[in-house]
């Protein structure tokens, strides 16, 4: 039998500290009367196997690894991962979390969906420190939301950002559950949930542009309705006496110093390119 094919008979050992396990891989072979042994330590954190033998596993058992690797539990491998970044950025970059330590003063906040696919350090490419940021569902500003005024409250009179950017996204669960509850709402249904209670302003907007769009349905219908949405996002944030203030050149009551006057924009992220698209910009007046 080739040493590729050879058939793996895997023993767990006892457990190396709190972060791994060693593993003892034998691998037969009749014709030959191969036998191979190597010791696999499996980072219970990051799923990797490490070799520990001169010789190289290949076929199923390397095969057999990694389907071991595979069942450690996410939330682990994501620490593992950090550990790796912040590794890397301390030998590649390490000023940059000397920095980190020492302050932030992001010219950018963003206000974005909580949704999964859209990071926005990630898909801006940014940097620890560039973007401050509050996320939620559908990407809403409700000037009746205490957590969302304060996130713009101090990021606009402590840190100093320059520019707010209200950032949807297509393929928005929240846009889609907002038409969805408006229709049943047109037929005499109604739902009552935190969920259905919090999306109230963007169900009443998906309704108004269903009206007015009664052409429209499935993705077209969705993308009207995610436009509008960012469009009076935008508006909310104009409107708040936060941004007002600022505009007027009025002293920031945190920072006892007129701040520079913001911008507030609104983007849309398509989740099939990875691309984002300027929808609207207010500036100060």
């Amino acid at each position: 039998m080739h040493p590729a094919a050879a058939r793996p008979c895997i023993g767990k050992h006892a457990a190396l500290g709190s972060q791994s396990v060693s593993l003892v891989i034998r691998a037969h072979g009749t014709r030959h009367h191969l036998h191979r042994q190597a010791h696999i330590q499996v980072c219970r954190a990051s799923g990797q196997a490490y070799l520990f033998s001169s010789r190289a596993i290949q076929g199923p058992i390397a095969t057999k690894i990694r389907s071991m690797s595979s069942t450690t539990n996410f939330p682990d491998q994501l620490l593992a991962r950090n550990a790796d970044w912040a590794s890397a950025v301390a030998t590649k970059e390490p000023e940059l979390l000397k920095s980190s330590a020492a302050g932030q003063a992001p010219k950018v906040l963003w206000i974005g969906c909580a949704d999964s696919r859209v990071p926005e350090s990630v898909v801006c490419d940014a940097k620890p420190g560039e973007v401050f940021v509050t996320r939620n569902i559908a990407n809403q500003f409700n000037p009746q939301d205490d957590n969302a005024v304060s996130v713009l409250t101090y990021g606009v009179q402590a840190l100093g950002v320059e520019h707010v950017v209200v950032v949807g996204h297509t393929s928005c669960g929240g846009v889609n559950a907002a038409i969805a509850a408006a229709s049943s709402a047109a037929d005499g249904k109604k739902t009552e949930s935190p969920l259905s209670r919090y999306l109230t302003p963007l169900v009443q907007l998906a309704g108004r542009v269903q009206t007015e769009c009664s052409s429209l349905s499935g993705p077209e219908l969705a993308n009207q309705v995610l436009e509008a949405s960012v469009k009076q996002q935008v508006e909310n944030v104009v409107q708040t006496d936060v941004i007002q203030s600022n505009w007027k050149g009025e002293v920031s009551p945190l920072s006892n110093k007129v701040m520079s006057k913001v911008a507030v924009h609104g983007w849309i992220y398509d989740v099939a390119s990875g691309k984002l698209k300027h929808v609207i910009t207010k500036n100060p007046v």
